[in-house]
């Protein structure tokens, strides 16, 4: 009956502290300094060298392809933290289970099920990572010509 008790007031300590913690955060409002723009050039250059595209919404740059990466990315990082909170559940039945071989046993297979589930994610990311890159490749570099301009003229 205590380690009930116990473990309904861990959870319910770790939720409202989870859940609670955005209400008590207060915005920073720091001036930006030169350096700190410089090093945002510097990210940003380096982004752009690296093949990253760098999108500035005052330019209207945003594409299909981009709402569909912040899509991919937002549901990788909820994906991820789904991940740690199941892999930290197992770690603790698995710390906490004093011997009894059906908890460990039950903790094990979470392990191993959320460490499949990452895996599946992950190789779910790089194909459609591969297929979004792909896509955006023929958009950007047509292998045929214009048939619309007329032929060039000879010499």
């Amino acid at each position: 009956m205590i380690k009930k008790i116990w473990r309904a007031t861990l959870i319910l300590t770790f939720v409202l502290s989870v859940g609670l913690a955005p209400l008590f955060a207060s915005p920073v409002y720091a001036q930006q300094s030169d350096a700190g723009k410089s090093m945002l050039d510097f990210l940003n250059a380096t982004a752009e060298k690296g093949g990253l595209n760098v999108i500035d919404p005052g330019k209207g740059e945003i594409t299909v392809l981009n709402v569909i990466g912040n899509v991919v990315n937002i549901i990788l990082g909820l994906v991820g933290i789904i991940f740690f909170i199941l892999m930290f559940y197992s770690g603790i039945r698995w710390m906490t289970s004093q011997g009894n071989e059906e908890v460990v046993k039950e903790a094990k297979a979470t392990i191993k099920t959320a460490a499949i589930g990452i895996v599946v994610v992950f190789s779910s990311f790089v194909i459609t990572n591969f297929v979004l890159n792909q896509i955006d490749n023929i958009n950007k570099n047509p292998t045929e010509e214009n048939p619309t301009e007329p032929p060039a003229a000879g010499p």
